[in-house]
């Protein structure tokens, strides 16, 4: 007996999509958290691989945002509206204040804390500037559109790349 693979969306319940939205942002805040306070030099790749993984695992049920900056852009596009937006960042919200609350649970902080004066400000701006364009860019160009269909892959190579270029920043 084999079963026929449907290509058609399946429309899901708004509180599964928020749901979804909870968990991936849950999950990606908490890499970040706990790799960043380890002070590995592997943290961006852990970073990307646990995004690849949230989109991957939620992508088909909430758009898998989890960044507020790439549902601002999903928003301008108007591929969703204000009222389901709000939702989105509220839900993300809730994903990183508990991801946040974890990390301060069971990874303690091993690196100084980074103060940044100057020129360093400004660089770190810039950098964060271009590294969130460019993600927010995938997304509109690879995730909603519709002549890039199960692309997920490059929002969590975007992160690593980016990372990676921005790390002496």
């Amino acid at each position: 007996m084999t079963r026929e693979r449907s290509h058609k969306p399946v429309a899901h319940p708004t509180a599964v999509k928020y749901a979804a939205e909870i968990i991936g942002t849950l999950f990606l805040v908490f890499t970040i958290g706990t790799a960043v306070r380890s002070g590995s030099p592997l943290a961006p790749p852990a970073i990307g691989a646990i995004l690849m993984a949230m989109v991957y695992a939620g992508g088909h049920i909430s758009g898998a945002h989890y960044n507020p900056a790439v549902m601002l852009a999903v928003l301008v596009r108007r591929r969703i509206d204000v009222r389901e937006a709000v939702g989105y960042w509220i839900s993300q919200l809730i994903g990183a204040l508990l991801a946040s609350a974890v990390v301060s649970a069971v990874a303690p902080a091993q690196t100084s804390r980074m103060t940044l004066s100057g020129h360093a400000v400004m660089a770190a701006f810039v950098a964060e500037l271009l590294v969130t364009f460019a993600l927010c860019y995938v997304v509109l160009n690879v995730a909603t559109s519709k002549d890039h269909p199960d692309n997920a892959a490059t929002k969590g190579e975007r992160v690593v790349e980016g990372r990676i270029t921005c790390r002496q920043v």
